[in-house]
């Protein structure tokens, strides 16, 4: 479901899906990244506004896509 503010609206231990929001006030919520790349290069709408510094990658998955040949799911942990 699309909310305005997903942090609040959503319950304790939720996934919570960031396309357009600065997340950077919400950083201490945050527990678990899942990061997607694509083997592409594309203009940039938005960034992501907190630092990855204090996360480590504990999961790593490449795979084929519909509209991708190369897919890499990053799974991060604070």
């Amino acid at each position: 479901r699309i909310v305005d503010n997903p942090f609040s609206d959503a319950p304790d231990g939720a996934t919570v899906f960031i396309e357009n929001l600065d997340i950077f006030p919400y950083e201490n919520l945050i527990g678990e990244i899942l990061l997607y790349k694509w083997n592409e290069i594309y203009p940039i709408d938005k960034r992501i506004d907190i630092s990855l510094s204090d996360y480590r990658i504990v999961a790593k998955k490449e795979f084929v896509g519909s509209s991708h040949e190369k897919i890499t799911k990053l799974r991060l942990k604070r």
